[in-house]
């Protein structure tokens, strides 16, 4: 675990050599036509891995492009697979038949690509179904949990012959997962998987038997190395107390190629690993004023734990005299002035709320903020505190502001609990586009790091969401005059109360540090990391179903 960078970069090569079908450890894959179901030419099957997956029905004479893959310890755990075409759903569900799997995890959005990954194939709402070769498939139940959703799903013959009990199937999507396999927090993967772990034990007592289960992204190996590497590392740590990350990558990889692709995905395997081993599991589901104050100074000063390197994904402020409509936005690129960044996108508890932490932009670059706004298709933009130096909406009074080629209108203003409410319209009179924008100005808050009035704070932000429930879309940008402290605060108690709305949990330290994880120049103190568990205690008491 102490290994730098560039070490693990040396292991990663010598991975990638030595896992290799040069040194023939697989045998020649069986020919047969699958070509129409290959969706990437950089995974193979092995002929060795995909035999006993064989789909045995005469009328289907063809193969899934499947894999079985070991568990630590376990010789059957787990069926890899790429993401079904359309076209091959319903051997896929002929897979699930026989085997009687009772588990899929998905790894991606199931509408990324429909033209050349997935199709949108699975029923995602209770009580839809759908219908694919001589096989059923129903949602029961739809648990929303922020970046994955479950769903208890049936799947039985269509003929209705009833010569075998349908299959109770549990599905766990993990919706927010990157297209690269590379997470940009924690978090969530760790609850992910521990959810999906207490289900597998919970049936392995139950059958008495263990029964593989099918986890696949677009090509069955971008996320599926890293989730399924993760799950091998937390069980031998279990049994062990000890882990060998490069071993385990090793092995996994000899069983299928490309199961572990990229670098970044190798260096976030160990950083999952090692903060699985250093932090507490530390969900709330009730809370106390404060926990015990050792217990507060020890989550403190872990957040500051592990791993210098940044997974944030700074934002590019565009430029507004060569931007246009179809405009890609490169993730990793930043507005760096002087060495100084201004806009960080951060996870949020659901995908589509797109939160980003700014501080207010110099005058040179107000065009080209204003250019980012309409590009990343913003609905709100937060000012905490007092007005902004440089950045001048209109008003009741200034109706019309013309920046740099951007028409900045006047449409209403009101007055909402303790923050004022004004629609916007920004348009780019060079290249056309046009969008409608709520500010939202937070008056709660004077020149402290931390809010005034936290029962105030917390009335708007109620007052906040209301406002994003009868808006189209919720993106948002928060900003303050400079630094980004009162940013996270903002951002970290809104991600607290949505998910306690949503699972009656709390996990401050988590949620302090997937933000702080996405902000590397960003360090909360001691009294805004107390404030944070004062602002969700506040509103645990206030909050009514």
């Amino acid at each position: 675990m102490k290994n730098g960078h560039c070490t693990l970069r040396t292991q990663f090569e010598i991975i990638k050599k030595t896992s290799t079908n040069k040194l023939g450890f697989y045998e020649t894959p069986t020919p047969h036509d699958n070509s129409s179901r290959i969706q990437y030419e950089n995974i193979i099957p092995h002929g060795r891995n995909t035999g006993n997956l064989r789909v045995l029905e005469e009328s289907l004479n063809q193969s899934i492009d499947a894999h079985y893959v070991k568990g630590y310890k376990q010789q059957e755990k787990w069926i890899v697979t790429e993401g079904p075409l359309g076209k091959s759903m319903g051997e896929f569900l002929k897979m699930i038949w026989y085997k009687r799997v009772q588990i899929i995890v998905v790894l991606g959005n199931v509408n990324e690509d429909a033209n050349t990954k997935r199709s949108h194939r699975w029923p995602e709402n209770a009580h839809e179904h759908k219908t694919y070769g001589f096989f059923r498939i129903t949602v029961d139940a739809v648990i929303k949990k922020g970046s994955y959703v479950i769903r208890k799903m049936n799947v039985e013959e269509s003929n209705s012959t009833y010569e075998m009990e349908p299959c109770v199937v549990t599905q766990y999507h993990f919706v927010a997962w990157p297209s690269d396999g590379v997470q940009q927090t924690t978090t969530a993967i760790i609850r992910f998987l521990n959810e999906i772990r207490e289900t597998q034990a919970q049936l392995q007592e139950k059958l008495q038997m263990e029964i593989p289960t099918i986890v696949h992204c677009s090509a069955g190996a971008r996320g599926t190395g890293t989730f399924i590497g993760f799950d091998y590392l937390i069980a031998e740590l279990g049994e062990t107390g000890s882990v060998d990350i490069y071993k385990a990558v090793l092995h996994m990889r000899q069983q299928k190629d490309e199961l572990l692709q990229n670098l970044g995905q190798y260096v976030f395997l160990h950083k999952l690993i090692a903060e699985t081993i250093a932090f507490d599991q530390i969900d709330r589901v009730h809370l106390q004023r404060f926990p015990n104050p050792n217990q507060i100074r020890k989550e403190f000063i872990d957040l500051d734990l592990f791993f210098d390197q940044s997974t944030s994904k700074p934002v590019t402020l565009l430029n507004a005299t060569t931007v246009s409509s179809e405009s890609a936005l490169t993730e990793n690129a930043y507005m760096d002035i002087d060495g100084k960044r201004f806009l960080y996108k951060i996870e949020t508890y659901y995908q589509a709320d797109s939160f980003m932490i700014g501080e207010e932009p110099p005058v040179e670059e107000m065009k080209n903020f204003l250019s980012t706004l309409l590009h990343e298709n913003s609905g709100f933009v937060v000012q905490l505190g007092k007005p902004m130096n440089v950045l001048v909406w209109p008003n009741q009074m200034n109706k019309e502001i013309v920046i740099g080629g951007f028409k900045l209108k006047f449409i209403k203003g009101t007055r909402q609990r303790d923050f004022e409410v004004t629609k916007i319209s920004i348009e780019d009179l060079i290249h056309h586009r046009q969008c409608n924008i709520t500010l939202v100005e937070f008056d709660a808050w004077d020149d402290n790091d931390t809010p005034t009035n936290k029962n105030q704070f917390i009335e708007s932000l109620m007052g906040f969401e209301s406002l994003q429930f009868e808006a189209p879309t919720c993106n948002t940008i928060v900003l303050t005059r400079s630094g980004f402290s009162r940013s996270t605060i903002f951002c970290a108690v809104w991600n607290l109360i949505i998910r306690y709305k949503a699972e009656k949990t709390v996990d401050v330290f988590r949620t302090i540090k997937d933000i702080t994880d996405c902000l590397p120049e960003m360090h909360v103190t001691m009294e805004q990391y107390k404030t944070c568990y004062s602002l969700i205690n506040a509103y645990v008491a206030s909050y009514k179903d």
